[in-house]
């Protein structure tokens, strides 16, 4: 397929076979090969690190988890998965920031000047001062 303005080839990638990340003795590898077989399960590692630690919506998971499966058996380009990844931690810091703002309005808390903060009407400050001899 060639460029409809200037002419140059377009290339699409190939699709690749899908085959399952196998579980490796590390112990026993070179550091090319460390370095090679780290760089392979680095995308499955980073979906596993959201999945284990972050707390999310079961809607969200299933995203994360979809995006886990199609890691392990490598069926989408790495380029391809840290688009999907990417877009699944902006999804993730919208519904965390939604959760934390409730959190502080139930809490009866307000937004001044970009800190959450108690009303001032809930806040006791003494009228009178008194002077420590």
């Amino acid at each position: 397929m060639n460029c409809p303005h200037c002419g140059h080839t377009i290339t699409t990638p190939k699709p690749r076979k899908p085959h399952a990340v196998e579980s490796s003795d590390t112990r026993q590898m070179s550091d090319t090969q460390l370095y090679a077989y780290y760089k392979r399960i680095a995308p499955l590692e980073d979906c596993r690190f959201w999945l284990r630690n972050a707390r999310m919506s079961d809607q969200l998971r299933a995203g994360f988890l979809a995006l886990e499966s199609s890691a392990q058996v490598l069926t989408i380009p790495r380029a391809e998965f840290y688009r999907q990844l990417t877009a699944l931690q902006a999804l993730w810091r919208r519904e965390s920031n939604a959760r934390e703002r409730q959190a502080h309005l139930d809490n009866g808390e307000v937004l001044i000047d970009g800190f959450w903060t108690m009303p001032e009407s809930f806040i006791e400050v003494p009228t009178v001062f008194e002077k420590s001899a």
